[in-house]
């Protein structure tokens, strides 16, 4: 969020992981029309960022065709959180139907909202973010990753991350992800759980 960059999980053991992920969605294969999608969820500062790209390297490595779809774009700004899911059944349900999906990216510097984009067809989409796995969205899911880590880890790493930009949200939005993940129950629907 914020400024969005890398976690500081260790890339090593989200490689293995990746591979785990990458075989849940296969066994599961395309529900998203004829695209396999990937969520990873979980709370901020968990290692989503770092394990949705070791699932894209992988999935680049055998010669898929993938694309990163990241929620951080899609929140509207800091109280964004529930907002973003409609945008993302929007863009999931183009997709299923053969049509390039539609988003208004977030850009966080401005504080507002930039022209469309889009999100074109293709074989594999790895959404990296609080709110994929959303109830909603489920049924478009090759595979849904909960990805968790000790409270105080999520919060070295968000702040090693972005501390001068994210410190003063860390609490509000830490609310909205208990909100969302009560409502929501995505642990609990997950096809994998795991740690980083």
């Amino acid at each position: 969020m914020g400024v969005p960059g890398a976690d500081t999980a260790s890339a090593d053991t989200a490689s293995g992981v990746a591979a785990r992920v990458v075989a849940a969605a296969r066994t599961t294969g395309p529900r998203c029309g004829a695209i396999t999608v990937v969520a990873l969820d979980g709370p901020s500062g968990a290692g989503k960022t770092v394990l949705a790209g070791q699932v894209v390297a992988a999935l680049r490595v055998a010669g898929a065709r993938v694309t990163m779809l990241r929620m951080d774009d899609l929140y509207d700004g800091w109280d964004g959180l529930a907002a973003a899911i409609p945008s993302l059944q929007g863009v999931f349900g183009e997709l299923a139907a053969g049509r390039p999906g539609r988003f208004r990216r977030y850009d966080w510097a401005a504080g507002g909202f930039s022209p469309t984009l889009e999100v074109g067809p293709t074989e594999w989409i790895v959404v990296d973010g609080v709110g994929s796995g959303a109830r909603p969205c489920r049924g478009w899911l090759s595979a849904l990753v909960w990805v968790d880590a000790p409270e105080r880890v999520r919060h070295r790493r968000a702040m090693d991350r972005d501390e001068v930009t994210y410190q003063p949200h860390w609490q509000r939005w830490a609310n909205q992800e208990q909100a969302h993940f009560a409502e929501h129950r995505t642990a609990e629907a997950a096809t994998l759980r795991v740690s980083i």
